[in-house]
């Protein structure tokens, strides 16, 4: 006779967090080394994390298989993008953080009226500037400043100060 055997639990993926890529930072340098290093840019290996983040988002959104909280993250990416233009990383990509930022609202509209994730060409050509403007900002922002800029993205989260139908 065969033993009688547990029933498996159902596989229930952990929530991904959209500030999880910045919190590469916390992860690999503690805030004591961040603030004597508050200049000095991340390693290559943290950079790489970053942009493999980022640019997964953006892939799994245009190849159908995305889900809100790629959206969530490539939001994240773009806010701290658009705070870091605005302390002087690259202030002329501006208009095209901005323009991608539009581009993640009509996916979050799209998304409500259809069910399905998905980039417009245009919206998917501002994405992936918006992506290397930010991997650009990220090789040579100081870990203090990317510190900062996530902070502020928090801040201004909290405030309200963000498109009200995407969030």
């Amino acid at each position: 006779m065969p033993a009688s055997k547990k029933p498996r639990r159902k596989y229930r993926p952990k929530p991904l967090d959209p500030l999880s890529a910045l919190q590469t930072l916390n992860r690999s340098h503690v805030i004591g080394e961040v603030l004597t290093n508050f200049y000095k840019p991340l390693e290559a290996a943290d950079q790489r994390d970053v942009a493999i983040a980022f640019g997964s988002s953006i892939d799994a959104i245009s190849k159908g298989k995305g889900e809100i909280s790629h959206a969530e993250t490539l939001a994240c990416m773009c806010n701290t993008s658009l705070v870091l233009t605005e302390r002087g990383f690259g202030p002329e990509y501006e208009a095209d953080i901005i323009a991608a930022l539009d581009a993640l609202f009509r996916l979050q509209l799209r998304f409500k009226r259809t069910g399905k994730l998905g980039f417009d060409a245009p919206g998917l050509q501002a994405l992936r500037r918006a992506y290397d403007v930010h991997t650009a900002q990220v090789e040579i922002a100081g870990q203090g400043e990317l510190m900062a800029a996530g902070n502020e993205v928090s801040r201004r989260i909290k405030e309200g100060n963000h498109y009200r139908e995407a969030a």
